[in-house]
This record gives structure tokens, sequence and C-alpha cells, in this order.
């Protein structure tokens, strides 16, 4: 549950411009967090890392989120988290996106469809599929399932 709650307030943020108690309190949840992640790897890891990859993302600093996002990615699927590998694709495109990076955005969209829709949420896949119209394969194209695990340039 502390994932979940830190991980929405950081998803929403844009700028590091927070009052110091809610900055307090991210900090607090984020080393609870890295606890986890260094007692049990399997289970925390790949939470850690798109906790750490949001952050990036607040603070300017692109590569390292770009790094966090994909390590996130791989540990989740490398652990069965189908979910977290969903979530975390989501979050890369969204930050792609923001970056202007369309062609990459695109791949982050299809593996996170995918990945709702192996975890079997028909309805975030809906969802995504209106919300981010312009980024699905259109009628002829191939497939929807994209690997991101390739570095994408634009």
């Amino acid at each position: 549950m502390v994932f979940l709650v830190l991980l929405t307030k950081l998803s929403k943020l844009i700028k590091t411009s927070l009052p110091k108690s809610q900055t307090l309190k991210i900090g607090f949840k984020k080393k609870l967090i890295k606890r986890r992640a260094r007692n049990c790897p399997e289970n925390f890891h790949h939470k850690y890392l798109l906790i750490k990859a949001e952050t990036a993302r607040i603070k300017g600093k692109n590569e390292k989120a770009f790094d966090y996002y994909n390590q996130a990615i791989n540990s989740s699927r490398k652990n069965g988290y189908t979910n977290i590998e969903a979530v975390a694709n989501e979050l890369a495109a969204r930050f792609q996106l923001a970056r202007g990076c369309k062609r990459t955005a695109k791949a982050y969209i299809n593996d996170a469809c995918f990945c709702y829709e192996k975890w079997g949420a028909i309805g975030k896949v809906e969802a995504m599929q209106n919300k981010y119209q312009q980024l699905m394969p259109q009628s002829g194209e191939k497939g929807h399932h994209v690997t991101t695990t390739n570095t994408l340039t634009d």
C-alpha cells in the first residue's frame, strides 16, 4: 500500500516545488520501499526502481529516469509482476510523450496494453486505447506488442 500511495503522489508531480512536509513524507516512504527492496528484492526491487524513475523524472534527470523505467520493466517481468510491468510501461510512455518522443512512447503504450490485457485489466486497456488513440496500431499494422527492452531513438 505504501508503494501505491507514493507512486500515485510522484506520478502527479511535475516539479520538485513541494511543501517541506510533503517532501519529508515522500522521503520516508521511499526509504521504506528501499529497505524492503534490500530485504526481499524479488518482491520489491522493481517497485523501488519505479519510484526512482519517477523521482528522476521530477528532478529533470531524463537519462536516469529512462534507465530506471527500463530496469523497473525488466525486473517486474523477470519476477512475474505483470501489473507493475504494465504500470511501469505506462509511466515510461507518459515520460516519453512529455519529451516529444512519440515513437518510443508508442512502444511503451503497446507494451502497457499487452501487460494490462495479460493481467486481465480489459477496462484499463480500453481506457488507454481511447486516451492514446494516435499511438495505437492502425488496421494493417503488425501486432500490438512491441518490446521496449532496446533503446529506441526518434
